[in-house]
């Protein structure tokens, strides 16, 4: 804990700091989905890793959602614990949104990179 502002402890006994601040409020504090925040982000990164390996454009339009869905889900649970601050969570939505941008650069570099001219070099080579 840095200050009383930026200070994990208080953060993570927030209402918003499980079930992504959703759960609780609309199935009840003690519904099996009420986990803490990060194995949802366990989760969603490790899907997001996961899909990362493929080159196909609808996977990384999947990916994409994910991710930006992921990045307002943690941003308005920042909002909403304002005055309090994580810098664990606060490196996590930083992760989340690089992310983002990573994966839209991956999509425009897949949507400008012709598929038959691979084909066409592939045929010439044998």
């Amino acid at each position: 804990d840095l200050s009383p502002t930026l200070n994990c402890s208080s953060f993570l006994t927030t209402p918003y700091s499980t079930g992504l601040g959703l759960v609780g409020p609309v199935l009840g504090d003690d519904h099996q989905a009420n986990l803490p925040n990060s194995v949802f982000s366990i989760i969603i990164f490790t899907v997001i890793f996961l899909a990362n390996f493929s080159s196909n454009m609808s996977v990384v339009t999947m990916m994409l959602v994910l991710s930006t869905i992921t990045s307002i889900i943690s941003s308005t649970v920042v909002i909403m614990s304002l005055p309090m601050m994580c810098p664990i969570y606060l490196s996590s939505l930083v992760t989340t949104m690089l992310m983002v941008m990573t994966i839209i650069s991956k999509r425009r570099s897949l949507d400008s990179f012709p598929t038959n001219n691979i084909n066409q070099a592939f045929k010439k080579l044998i």
